[in-house]
Protein backbone atom coordinates (compact mmCIF):
# COMPACT_ATOMS: atom_id res chain seq x y z
CA UNK A 1 0.00 0.00 0.00
CA UNK A 2 1.28 3.45 -0.92
CA UNK A 3 1.84 6.14 1.63
CA UNK A 4 -0.82 8.86 1.43
CA UNK A 5 -0.52 12.58 2.00
CA UNK A 6 -1.63 13.56 5.49
CA UNK A 7 -3.13 16.96 6.23
CA UNK A 8 -3.32 18.16 9.82
CA UNK A 9 -5.46 21.26 10.32
CA UNK A 10 -5.16 23.56 13.32
CA UNK A 11 -7.64 26.41 13.55
CA UNK A 12 -6.56 29.32 15.70
CA UNK A 13 -7.51 32.93 16.46
CA UNK A 14 -5.03 34.27 13.87
CA UNK A 15 -5.93 31.86 11.08
CA UNK A 16 -5.55 28.27 9.97
CA UNK A 17 -2.35 26.23 9.96
CA UNK A 18 -2.23 23.24 7.61
CA UNK A 19 0.59 20.72 8.02
CA UNK A 20 1.16 18.51 4.96
CA UNK A 21 3.27 15.36 5.15
CA UNK A 22 3.89 12.57 2.68
CA UNK A 23 3.72 12.40 -1.12
CA UNK A 24 1.56 14.51 -3.41
CA UNK A 25 0.52 12.27 -6.31
CA UNK A 26 -2.45 11.00 -8.35
CA UNK A 27 -4.04 9.52 -5.21
CA UNK A 28 -3.88 12.77 -3.25
CA UNK A 29 -7.22 14.27 -2.23
CA UNK A 30 -5.75 17.61 -1.22
CA UNK A 31 -8.89 19.76 -1.55
CA UNK A 32 -10.85 17.40 0.68
CA UNK A 33 -8.10 17.50 3.29
CA UNK A 34 -8.06 21.29 3.42
CA UNK A 35 -11.77 21.81 4.02
CA UNK A 36 -13.34 25.27 3.93
CA UNK A 37 -10.78 28.07 4.15
CA UNK A 38 -11.08 31.73 5.03
CA UNK A 39 -8.91 34.55 6.37
CA UNK A 40 -5.23 33.76 6.83
CA UNK A 41 -3.95 30.28 5.96
CA UNK A 42 -0.41 29.04 6.55
CA UNK A 43 0.52 25.87 4.68
CA UNK A 44 3.49 24.09 6.30
CA UNK A 45 5.28 21.87 3.78
CA UNK A 46 8.40 20.51 5.52
CA UNK A 47 6.85 17.03 5.62
CA UNK A 48 6.20 16.75 1.87
CA UNK A 49 8.36 13.87 0.64
CA UNK A 50 7.77 13.99 -3.12
CA UNK A 51 5.49 15.32 -5.84
CA UNK A 52 4.92 13.81 -9.28
CA UNK A 53 3.30 15.24 -12.43
CA UNK A 54 -0.21 14.13 -11.41
CA UNK A 55 0.41 15.61 -7.95
CA UNK A 56 1.43 18.91 -9.51
CA UNK A 57 -1.93 19.04 -11.30
CA UNK A 58 -3.76 18.26 -8.02
CA UNK A 59 -1.71 20.97 -6.23
CA UNK A 60 -2.34 23.69 -8.83
CA UNK A 61 -6.06 22.95 -9.15
CA UNK A 62 -6.49 22.88 -5.36
CA UNK A 63 -4.78 26.19 -4.66
CA UNK A 64 -6.22 27.90 -7.73
CA UNK A 65 -9.70 27.16 -6.29
CA UNK A 66 -8.96 28.86 -2.94
CA UNK A 67 -11.08 32.03 -2.69
CA UNK A 68 -9.24 35.31 -3.37
CA UNK A 69 -10.19 36.52 0.12
CA UNK A 70 -7.85 33.91 1.64
CA UNK A 71 -4.33 35.12 2.49
CA UNK A 72 -2.07 32.13 1.68
CA UNK A 73 1.46 31.67 3.00
CA UNK A 74 3.56 28.60 2.17
CA UNK A 75 6.10 27.84 4.89
CA UNK A 76 9.03 25.48 5.38
CA UNK A 77 9.08 24.56 1.68
CA UNK A 78 11.44 21.68 0.97
CA UNK A 79 13.70 21.73 -2.07
CA UNK A 80 11.20 19.69 -4.14
CA UNK A 81 8.57 22.43 -3.72
CA UNK A 82 11.04 25.25 -4.51
CA UNK A 83 12.13 23.42 -7.67
CA UNK A 84 8.51 23.10 -8.85
CA UNK A 85 7.83 26.78 -8.09
CA UNK A 86 10.86 27.67 -10.22
CA UNK A 87 9.97 25.39 -13.13
CA UNK A 88 6.19 25.85 -13.35
CA UNK A 89 4.99 29.44 -13.59
CA UNK A 90 1.60 28.82 -11.94
CA UNK A 91 2.74 26.29 -9.33
CA UNK A 92 1.93 28.89 -6.65
CA UNK A 93 -1.23 30.25 -8.32
CA UNK A 94 -1.98 32.46 -5.32
CA UNK A 95 -0.14 33.41 -2.18
CA UNK A 96 3.58 33.46 -1.50
CA UNK A 97 6.43 31.34 -0.23
CA UNK A 98 7.27 32.74 3.20
CA UNK A 99 10.07 30.32 4.11
CA UNK A 100 11.97 27.53 2.41
CA UNK A 101 14.90 25.19 2.86
CA UNK A 102 18.08 25.99 0.98
CA UNK A 103 20.73 23.33 0.30
CA UNK A 104 24.06 24.11 1.99
CA UNK A 105 27.33 22.21 2.35
CA UNK A 106 30.28 22.60 4.69
CA UNK A 107 33.70 22.01 3.09
CA UNK A 108 35.66 21.46 6.35
CA UNK A 109 33.44 18.70 7.80
CA UNK A 110 31.58 17.68 4.59
CA UNK A 111 28.14 18.15 6.18
CA UNK A 112 25.12 18.77 3.95
CA UNK A 113 22.20 20.58 5.51
CA UNK A 114 18.89 22.10 4.52
CA UNK A 115 18.83 25.56 6.10
CA UNK A 116 15.48 27.27 6.70
CA UNK A 117 15.43 30.71 5.07
CA UNK A 118 12.74 33.27 5.93
CA UNK A 119 12.00 35.37 2.86
CA UNK A 120 11.10 38.61 4.64
CA UNK A 121 14.28 38.55 6.73
CA UNK A 122 16.47 38.12 3.64
CA UNK A 123 14.34 39.51 0.78
CA UNK A 124 16.86 42.02 -0.60
CA UNK A 125 19.82 39.66 -0.71
CA UNK A 126 17.63 36.85 -2.15
CA UNK A 127 16.40 39.14 -4.93
CA UNK A 128 20.06 39.92 -5.75
CA UNK A 129 20.74 36.18 -5.94
CA UNK A 130 22.78 36.06 -2.75
CA UNK A 131 22.22 33.22 -0.27
CA UNK A 132 22.18 34.18 3.41
CA UNK A 133 25.19 33.16 5.43
CA UNK A 134 24.73 29.97 7.43
CA UNK A 135 27.11 28.43 9.97
CA UNK A 136 27.53 24.66 9.96
CA UNK A 137 25.60 23.10 12.84
CA UNK A 138 28.34 20.46 13.24
CA UNK A 139 31.57 22.47 13.18
CA UNK A 140 30.46 26.12 13.17
CA UNK A 141 32.31 27.03 9.96
CA UNK A 142 30.50 28.98 7.20
CA UNK A 143 28.61 26.76 4.77
CA UNK A 144 28.30 27.31 1.00
CA UNK A 145 25.04 27.31 -0.93
CA UNK A 146 24.93 24.22 -3.18
CA UNK A 147 22.77 25.54 -6.04
CA UNK A 148 22.95 28.48 -8.43
CA UNK A 149 21.41 31.16 -6.25
CA UNK A 150 19.79 33.23 -9.00
CA UNK A 151 18.03 30.11 -10.30
CA UNK A 152 17.06 28.74 -6.88
CA UNK A 153 15.56 32.07 -5.76
CA UNK A 154 13.78 32.75 -9.09
CA UNK A 155 10.36 31.98 -7.57
CA UNK A 156 10.56 35.37 -5.82
CA UNK A 157 10.14 37.06 -9.21
CA UNK A 158 6.78 35.32 -9.71
CA UNK A 159 5.16 36.22 -6.38
CA UNK A 160 1.55 37.26 -6.73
Amino acid sequence: MNEALRVERRDGPDGVDLYLSGPIDEDTLLAEGLGALGGRVRVHLAGVTRINSAGIRVWINTFRAVPPSVDLDFLDCPQIIVEQANQISNFIPRGRIASFYGPYACAPCRAREGVLIHVEAHREELRRGVAPEAPCPRCGQPMAFREFETEYFAFLDDER
